[in-house]
Parts: C-alpha cells; structure tokens; sequence
C-alpha cells in the first residue's frame, strides 16, 4: 500500500474541518483561523505565487512568522514549492544562505522578503524544507535540505512517543524558523490536531507567561531548558501557580538538562518529554533518552574517556557536502554522548567543546559553566577558548553586585581552567536584555556568547 505524502496527510487533516485552529494573539488584537481556513488562505496564497512566476522545486524564503508564516508553509506544500524560513535578525544565517542553499556553489540572492532564490532547482525537487542550521555539528553553517518522507517520519513518530491528543492546547513560544520550532512544535501540533496559540508580543516575564497559561488553559508547551528554569524559579516563591504546572505537559530540548533537573520536572509537571535532535536528522533523535524512529550508536571521541553520538534515521536532510561527513548512513552527531547500563543514551556537551591544555588534559567548557551556575549567583555563563588557544575568555550576567563575585569567580576559574583567562562582566541592563531577547538561541548561554564586547566589563586579566 502507498504510503500518503505530506500534503495528503495535512490535506486530510485541515481541508473542509472546524478544528483544530490557529489563534495569534498580538497586543491585544486576537486571529483566528480555523483549519479550512488555513487551507483555504494557503491555497489563495499558492495561486499568487504561482502568478509571480513560482514553479515546483523554487525557493521561498519567508522571514514574517505566526500565522503568516503557517500560511505560506502550506501553500508551498500545496505547490510543491521549497519552503525556507529565515530570520535575518539572527546574524548567522546570512552567510550560510547566499553561501550555499544546498547546492554546492549556489549563487542565491538574499532579499529581505518572500522571493524566488534559487529557480535553477525547480522540478528536481519534491516537497521540502530548507533550514538554516548553526553549524555546531562539525562546525561548519550550512542549510539542510528536509524532504518530504523525513518530515513525516519525525511528526508520525513523535506524536506517538509523546501521546499526544487532539482537541488540546498547545502554546507555541519557540522561533518558527528553527527545526525544534517548526516541526516538532508548530508542525506537530497541527499533525496531532492541537488548538495552536500564537502570542506574537516581545518576550514574557514568568507571570505574564503563566497568566496566559492559565488564561488559555494551555495543556502542551515546546520549551527549551532556560525558559522551564525561569517558570520554575516564578513557582518557588508564587506557589499559587504549581496547579498550572501540574496540568501542563512540555517537551523540551536545545541543551542539556540535568539529572536532577528532570527528576524535578517529571515530578511538578502532567508529563515531561526531554528531546535531543539535530536539524540534519529533522530534528528529533532522543526522547527520554530512548531513539524516535532512529538509529544511535556511540563512538570513540580522540579526547580521553569522551564518547561521540552517531545516527541514521529515515528523516535525514541533505547539504552541501554531506558525502564527506556521512558513513553508510551515519552521521556523527558532533555530540558527547555515553549509554547507561538500562539502554538510555544522554547527551552531554560538544566535541568542539573539549581543549587540550598545555599539560595535555582535556577540558569541557560546558562542565565548567555548570559548575559555575550551581555555585555563583549568576543569570548565564559562556566560557570559550581565544582562537589562538592562549587563554579562555569566561562572559558572564549576573543580577548581583556583590563586591566578592569577582572574588568567587577568580577563586573557581583558577581550579578550572590552567590556562590564562579574562572575565567579562555584563548587568543585565534594559539594553542587554534586549540584545539577549533578540538573538535566536538554543540557550542563555550561548546567546551570552555571541554578545559584543562592548556589552561587558573586563574585570580580570590573569596572568600567563
């Protein structure tokens, strides 16, 4: 038996049905699409775009989210047309788009608005996505090619993993043109026929988030870590707002969770789903430590006693050289990864994370933030090594003024780290939070990384 494409699954879902819907709420202005409705807005939008000159397997970047970017996504599947979302106010993903928009030497045209990108593709391709990706796997940005089958396989698979129903609520807070956001959020939400919410205001204070929570009885959120660690640290002193959390179920992904972190969550929470994935895998690969619909494998890592995760799944995407990074199908993950003696994987740091110090020790920079999160009164850390590796640079926000922070800074960095090293210290002024609110993000900490100079204060430097 055929197995029903993406348009046939979303068509059979959405066209001629009441629910599920759309809502996007934005300064106290509300919209609301039903499912036919959206169907029938992206068939209109398909019709002028295809009078614009857009043809089957062309490229069409979309920079607008909420329900304008829902609209086009379906219209692109309706049209065979590539769908690629794109934020041009994350600074990364200009160069990688013109760089190569997954053919090799492609010599795409960024606009700042929907646009025809790369015709020279058009009727090679089937349905597909082309997401921008960081380059945090093997260090190099690049764009990543989803077709059709991959992305049904991550929503048919996540959605029974997690049990989700339909005809529940679904908050959607996640950037749009990420895979995390797009796919295993937004996606899925309606692949499960979920009610989805859209609240398109800058970003929320903990009770103004739980406001809307308890105002829209909200029952599934997508989240990454930081923002759980904001609701729970609201909740520990506003116990008024646990009944919220108990009904709420979240999927969370895009950093490391503790142990202990987890065991607090499954605990407060109706149900709680930490996710590991990779854009190049669409994205999803662990779900509580178990593989979705997938392969893994560990694999030696050159630095001493560190481990690398590997995948093959039927979801993986395509890039620009990707033969040189793939291996019978698998992929190494760029990940540190062990396996416990029940089965369950858990991914811990970067590769590119671990450096040799000059006495020939390997150091993991994401151990040292931990520890310096759990000891110091600090808002986030980024600790990264100078491109010449002569010392570290540890970029630090912190709410406290204390005139001993330097103090207990200095005294855990120098157990830490045997190389030189600056700290920079930044206070989370009216302009620093609005920088960190801007940067697209899969966490604090790296946001925290990518700050200017300017943002901070040297307050140290150590001697060599």
């Amino acid at each position: 038996m055929t197995q029903s494409t993406l348009l046939e699954v979303f068509q059979s879902r959405l066209k001629g049905a009441s629910f599920p819907c759309l809502v996007q709420h934005s300064y106290e202005e509300e919209t609301i699409l039903s499912a036919a409705s959206l169907w029938s807005s992206a068939l209109t939008r398909r019709h002028v775009m295809r009078s614009q000159g857009m043809k089957p397997g062309d490229i069409w970047v979309q920079e607008k989210g909420g329900l304008e970017a829902f609209i086009h996504f379906f219209a692109c599947l309706q049209g065979g047309f590539i769908f690629c979302p794109l934020s041009l106010r994350d600074h990364g993903q200009t160069s990688s788009v013109t760089r190569g928009l997954w053919k090799e030497g492609c010599d795409g045209q960024l606009v700042r608005s929907e646009a025809l990108l790369a015709p020279e593709l058009a009727g090679t391709l089937s349905f597909a996505l082309l997401l921008h990706t960081s380059g945090t796997t093997r260090g190099q940005p690049r764009c990543v090619r989803l077709n059709d089958e991959g992305i049904r396989h991550q929503l048919k698979t996540h959605a029974e993993v997690m049990g989700i129903e339909a005809e529940t609520k679904r908050w959607l807070q996640l950037p749009w043109f990420h895979s995390f956001g797009l796919i295993l959020d937004g996606l899925l939400g309606l692949y499960a026929g979920q009610h989805l919410y859209m609240i398109t205001e800058p970003a929320l204070h903990p009770r103004a988030m739980f406001n809307r929570l308890h105002h829209y009885e909200i029952e599934w959120l997508a989240a990454v870590p930081r923002s759980l660690q904001l609701l729970l640290q609201y909740a520990e002193t506003h116990p008024e707002v646990l009944p919220v959390l108990k009904k709420l179920h979240v999927h969370s992904g895009g950093a490391y969770l503790t142990e202990a972190k987890r065991q607090q969550l499954t605990q407060l929470l109706a149900s709680f789903h930490w996710g590991y994935g990779l854009t190049e895998c669409g994205p999803g690969v662990l779900m509580n430590g178990r593989p979705v619909g997938c392969e893994v494998r560990i694999m030696p890592h050159p630095s001493h006693g560190w481990q690398e995760l590997w995948v093959r799944s039927p979801s993986v995407g395509q890039w620009s050289g990707q033969s040189e990074s793939i291996s019978e199908g698998w992929i190494p993950t760029g990940d540190l990864a062990f396996e416990d003696a029940s089965g369950s994987f858990d991914v811990i740091g970067r590769t590119q994370d671990c450096f040799k110090n000059s006495s020939g020790q390997w150091i993991h920079l994401r151990e040292i933030e931990q520890s310096l999160e759990q000891t110091l009164p600090l808002m986030g850390v980024h600790v990264s090594l100078q491109g010449d590796a002569s010392q570290f640079i540890a970029r630090i926000v912190t709410n406290d003024r204390a005139s001993d922070l330097p103090v207990g800074l200095l005294q855990k960095l120098e157990k830490l780290l045997p190389l030189p090293f600056q700290i920079w210290i930044g206070q989370p002024s009216e302009a620093l939070l609005q920088s960190l609110q801007n940067i697209p993000q899969k966490s604090l900490n790296e946001a925290i990384g990518r700050l200017p100079p300017e943002a901070f204060l040297v307050i140290h430097r150590a001697a060599a």
